[in-house]
């Protein structure tokens, strides 16, 4: 079985049971437990590699470094969506009655007030905002508002602000059929980019840590 997963491999490779025994020669004092946790680290250090060679292999397309390929990969999802977002953006949206009534909840009232300052911040600024611009940056900023929600464990409020979110692209896709197009085409380079950025927060993690 060892011959079988390649050169790289140990015992600890084989199943849990001798995951566990690694885990605890790991926590030995002395010797072993010096060796053991060189050997965990010498093999986390490589996992970067050993990924990045699977994602070239994977996508056909030489990777580099891995700022060099999430680079390349957000560089690929706004040369993708943003034709989309162009399209949507033309379109614009009609100020139906729901459309109006969710405009007037607070939380969304005061992400359109600031939906034009994000618009600044990330140089996309074209010195003027349709409606839809508009309703397309407070959707960022209560992104943004749901985030800080959830990190501070104020689950009700991170309920409040996703039931909003959610009834407001239902209306909104609805009325530009453009703009559900370009968040899918957004979102699907953006899945990749978190699971890139949480492969890389397991690499900086002690070895003691990952399970």
């Amino acid at each position: 079985m060892l011959d079988e997963l390649g050169p790289e491999a140990t015992i600890a490779d084989l199943g849990e049971s001798f995951r566990m025994l690694a885990r605890a020669a790991a926590d030995q004092s002395g010797d072993m437990r010096t060796r053991s946790r060189q050997l965990l680290n010498q093999r986390q250090m490589g996992q970067q590699n050993r990924l990045m060679e699977a994602a070239e292999v994977a996508t056909g397309a030489r990777a580099g470094n891995f700022n060099q390929a999430r680079g390349a990969l957000i560089q690929s999802r706004q040369d993708a969506s943003k034709p989309l977002y162009d399209a949507a953006f033309d379109m614009g949206v009609e100020q139906t009655d729901n459309l109006v009534s969710l405009m007037g909840r607070p939380a969304l009232k005061s992400a359109l007030s600031r939906s034009e300052k994000l618009a600044r911040d990330l140089g996309e600024w074209t010195g003027e905002m349709s409606l839809m611009q508009r309703l397309h940056y407070a959707k960022m900023d209560i992104d943004d508002q749901i985030g800080r929600a959830v990190r501070a464990g104020s689950k009700n409020k991170a309920r409040s602000l996703l039931q909003l979110k959610s009834e407001l692209l239902d209306e909104v896709d609805s009325l530009n059929p453009s703009y559900t197009k370009a968040r899918a085409v957004y979102s699907g380079d953006s899945a990749m980019i978190d699971a890139m950025d949480s492969g890389l927060s397991l690499f900086k993690m002690p070895v003691d840590e990952i399970d």
